[in-house]
């Protein structure tokens, strides 16, 4: 009756009695049973049998996180990343899960376990698995960091990546306004490549090259940024004519500096 946690105390064991235990596993687990006991005459007998994941099964999935956001849906391959970067990664699947089933590549390169933690998940310890990964001092560079499943853990091995770059450099990149062009209201996105956030500024400018209005966007983080919707007026809050206008995205750490001018049209 080993599939019930609850068996009644069993009555007159004698040597060499035999036990049989009944288990019953999802399609494709094994169980292994190691029992161990020496019967005493006129003494209460307990044995136990517990499992221990050896291989991974069931509908693996692995989905990645960098300072929160989530890979595929925020953060894009090849997005830039902090050097105090944040990776972590949620591993589920219907089988049970053991920390001792995977590894950590960086760039094809095992990282040490001591390097990260890869832990039961609080909420589901059976079948989800919590990895978190800060590396230190990473170089300027293209980086892919992947978790697989240990060989011989399953019949073919599992495996999911992704791609981040790393850049002490400022700059900005894919500097875009939408709607573009505009009626009443448009959005400024750009992408912030450097190892550290930065004070960004927006400068909006008539073609004759007159400043009209200064957004302050505050400080952002490396990567993809939005700024706040702007509602198409001037500093004195009147509404822009029709017609086109530049603007200038300004980023500034304090110690290095980077601009990028484009073309916004007003149509209504």
């Amino acid at each position: 009756a080993a599939d019930n946690p609850a068996t009644a105390l069993k009555e007159g064991g004698a040597a060499g009695d035999t036990i049989v235990f009944r288990a019953v596993p999802a399609a494709g687990d094994t169980v292994r049973l190691y029992p161990s006991a020496l019967w005493q005459g006129g003494e209460m007998q307990k044995i136990s049998l517990r499992d221990a994941a050896t291989g991974v099964t069931g509908d693996l999935q692995i989905e990645f996180y960098v300072n929160g956001k989530k890979v595929g849906d925020e953060f894009y391959p090849d997005d830039p990343a902090p050097t105090d970067a944040l990776f972590s990664a949620a591993i589920t699947s219907s089988g049970h899960l053991e920390p001792n089933l995977f590894e950590l590549m960086l760039n094809d390169q095992e990282v040490e376990t001591s390097s990260y933690t890869m832990q039961p998940d609080a909420k589901n310890p059976l079948n989800a698995l919590q990895m978190t990964f800060q590396p230190q001092m990473l170089k300027d560079g293209r980086y892919e960091l992947k978790i697989r499943s240990v060989a011989g853990s399953i019949a073919q091995v599992t495996e999911e990546s992704m791609l981040f770059q790393v850049q002490s450099t400022l700059s900005l990149e894919n500097v875009v306004n939408f709607p573009n062009p505009m009626a009443d209201e448009s959005k400024f996105t750009f992408m912030l490549r450097n190892d550290v956030a930065a004070a960004v500024q927006i400068k909006i400018y008539t073609v004759a090259g007159r400043l009209i209005r200064v957004i302050d966007a505050g400080y952002r983080g490396v990567g993809y940024n939005e700024s706040d919707v702007w509602d198409g007026t001037d500093e004195y809050g009147d509404k822009l004519a029709n017609g086109a206008y530049f603007y200038k995205i300004i980023a500034d750490d304090g110690e290095e500096k980077a601009e990028v001018i484009e073309k916004l049209v007003v149509m209504r």
